[in-house]
């Protein structure tokens, strides 16, 4: 488990498993992180490097203040895959 700094949030996230990496986005909504793709990244594992970050307000990556949109989540998600 480790985090991403990136500019607007730091992002949470876990890796599992070896290989072409795969990034999984959890689905959203009030108590939703990344363990509800646990199913999905015991199936992928074995033959990707699979990676679960967690959005902005979800699960173990804090809200950093504003609000919450579609477009900011995207944004970290590209800058997250450029950084990790």
């Amino acid at each position: 488990m480790a985090t991403a700094e990136l500019t607007r949030v730091r992002m949470w996230y876990d890796q599992h498993g070896e290989g072409d990496p795969c990034v999984l986005l959890h689905p959203g909504g009030g108590g939703v992180d990344s363990r509800a793709l646990e199913p999905t990244v015991a199936g992928l594992s074995p033959t990707f490097r699979v990676f679960t970050p967690e959005q902005r307000g979800h699960g173990r990556t804090p809200d950093p203040g504003g609000p919450i949109s579609y477009e900011a989540m995207a944004a970290d998600t590209i800058e997250f895959i450029e950084t990790v």
